[in-house]
């Protein structure tokens, strides 16, 4: 598994330079597009790849984690020894250090997780992003 930060981006001519002051922005005058700069990123961490670039946390939202990530799945019927196996040949890749620098200059963060805490990831996700739909009334139609 590896996982990576969105960035928060404005276009340059837009008078911000924090997310505070574009969320101020957004509120009372909603639209505004264009070239973008980055203004936060979403990760609770700041990423090597925008080392200069904030967090949202750092911007003053404790506890916001929105991060694209990836990993490996199988058919739920496949045998344990196979999910095992691919999760182990997984985490050996992800751990060799040229494999490692090439997914960071992508502006990735390697995540080396068994087949166990990679599902106990995916479930901890879709719980979370359940609690933020029905918070935000988000419906699927």
């Amino acid at each position: 598994m590896a996982t990576s930060p969105l960035i928060v981006v404005v276009h340059p001519s837009l008078p911000v330079k924090s997310l505070q002051e574009l969320i101020t922005l957004a509120r009372a005058r909603p639209g505004e597009l264009g070239r973008l700069r980055p203004l936060a990123l979403t990760s609770p961490k700041r990423s090597p790849a925008a080392p200069t670039v904030p967090t949202i946390v750092e911007s003053g939202y404790p506890g916001y984690d929105v991060q694209l990530w990836m990993g490996a799945a199988m058919a739920r019927a496949a045998p344990r020894d196979a999910i095992n196996r691919l999760g182990r040949e997984i985490v050996r890749a992800l751990v060799q250090r040229e494999v490692h620098e090439a997914l960071t200059k992508l502006g990735f963060n390697p995540a080396p997780l068994d087949p166990e805490n990679f599902d106990a990831f995916i479930q901890t996700e879709l719980i979370r992003n359940a609690k933020v739909a029905r918070e935000a009334n988000l419906r699927a139609d």
